[in-house]
Order: structure tokens, then C-alpha cells, then sequence
């Protein structure tokens, strides 16, 4: 008898956010089929996924901050902050699989990261030492109305 793949609920507090786990049932050892349903599959980013929206000040001030990296890896880490797995950012950057993982395992000996996670995080400090040094331009927001933007 074939193995199923069973999408449900995690039971937690009902205030939370939900992400289905996906149980693996078996009749013997190795003839499990894992099947992941398609609302999970296009589904968007969790909300407690790590995602920054990089701006144009704050990818000027990262290309001094990240001096370390090429310029390749640089737009690698740019595109892990925008999100997405590693399908998604090998398509957004016009690379084969293997080759993102080659620049990922680089980036994570560079930075001392483990994970795009970590990644994001040593941006998001990077980012976070600029505004409070005042590397970062920041914009008034009365400029930006007064321009009629």
C-alpha cells in the first residue's frame, strides 16, 4: 500500500500564523511518496520570512559595506533580500541552480553566514549600523510630497 502525503494544520494557538506541515504516512520503509499540495507550492512568502526591500541609497551604501564580495556576489545578496527560493532567485538572476549554490556557499564563507536567513540579517545589521552613523541618506517626506511624487 502506497504512502501518503497529508497537509494539515498544525494545532497552536489560534492567533498565529499557520503553515501546513506536511505528514508522510508509510507502509514500509522507503515507499513513501512525499506530495506537496499546489496552494502551498505558488503560495507567497510567510510572513516570517526575512525580506528587505533594498533601496538605491541603501544599495550604494552596501556596495562600500560589502567591499569584500565581487560585484556578482553583491547582486546575489541583493536578490536574496528581495526573497524567494532558490528556484526563483536563479531565474531572477539568469543562473543555473548550481552555479546559485556555488555563490551562496561563497557568500556564507565570506560573511560567516550559515543561511540566506543569516544572509539577510548581516545586511539588515549592515544597513542598521548606516542609518545610525548617517551613511544613508534618508528622505524628508515633505520633499517627496513637494515634488509630487
Amino acid at each position: 500500500m502506497p504512502g501518503k502525503a497529508v497537509a494539515r494544520e498544525p494545532e497552536t494557538n489560534p492567533g498565529a500564523i499557520k503553515s501546513p506541515e506536511v505528514v508522510v504516512r508509510s507502509a514500509r520503509p522507503g515507499s513513501a511518496r512525499v506530495s506537496i499540495p499546489s496552494s502551498i507550492v505558488g503560495a507567497e512568502p510567510r510572513a516570517d520570512s526575512w525580506t528587505l526591500k533594498l533601496t538605491y541609497a541603501e544599495r550604494h551604501f552596501l556596495q562600500g559595506a560589502l567591499n569584500g564580495l565581487t560585484p556578482r556576489e553583491r547582486e546575489v545578496v541583493y536578490e536574496i533580500c528581495s526573497g524567494g527560493t532558490n528556484d526563483a532567485i536563479s531565474d531572477r538572476l539568469c543562473v543555473a541552480l548550481p552555479t546559485l549554490r556555488t555563490h551562496l556557499m561563497r557568500l556564507n564563507q565570506k560573511l560567516g553566514t550559515t543561511s540566506k536567513g543569516d544572509v539577510v540579517r548581516f545586511v539588515a545589521c549592515r544597513l542598521l549600523w548606516g542609518y545610525r552613523n548617517t551613511k544613508i541618506q534618508t528622505v524628508d517626506i515633505s520633499t517627496v510630497e513637494s515634488l509630487g511624487v
